[in-house]
């Protein structure tokens, strides 16, 4: 296999570093394709998908919560495209009126807002979330993190995305790998 251009992201719910692959122009591209889409179970599927490939140790992404996912988006994005994003809007303005008119004078102006990537990954990263759970009664024990989803068509689907084992009686059963 050809040498790869690695960089660094983070998994902020296990508290450790990992590294993700260059973002190709085919992956690009069909990233694109599925926003517009608009779909948000396609867009679910892809993003697992795309960081599945991009990530270059054997992690189950099955395991990630969406504040993982969302962090290596984002490093993927400031890494492989550019670690700013500009937006810009035109606005209507009012200008004072010359001398002799009585009236102001409406113009457009362009504004600019500029976003830097990088300064959102360290807040989110030093952001004190805590991503883990765990609650015992009964004998029973229940381990759970943040959701692993971005979306969630009722409040029943978030609480049970966020259940990843259950244990009884010395017997675990992981519910990571189950399907959605």
């Amino acid at each position: 296999m050809p040498a790869q251009y690695l960089y660094p992201s983070y998994i902020l719910s296990e508290d450790r570093k990992t590294f993700l692959r260059e973002l190709t122009n085919r992956q690009y591209k069909a990233f694109v394709k599925c926003i517009n889409l608009e779909d948000q179970d396609v867009l679910e599927i892809f993003i697992d998908s795309i960081l599945q490939e991009l990530l270059y140790d054997n992690i189950s992404i099955n395991a990630l919560t969406n504040v993982d996912k969302l962090y290596m988006l984002i490093c993927v994005r400031s890494y492989c495209i550019s670690p700013t994003i500009v937006y810009s809007a035109k606005v209507d303005t009012k200008e004072k009126p010359e001398s002799g008119k009585d009236r102001h004078e409406k113009k457009r102006a362009k504004v600019e807002m500029t976003l830097n990537l990088n300064e959102i990954l360290n807040r989110l990263g030093n952001y004190p979330i805590k991503h883990k759970f765990t609650f015992s009664e009964n004998g029973l024990t229940v381990n759970g993190t943040l959701p692993k989803r971005f979306y969630y068509n009722h409040i029943v689907d978030v609480a049970v995305d966020c259940l990843n084992t259950v244990q009884f009686r010395n017997r675990q059963i992981s519910l990571v790998d189950m399907k959605r």
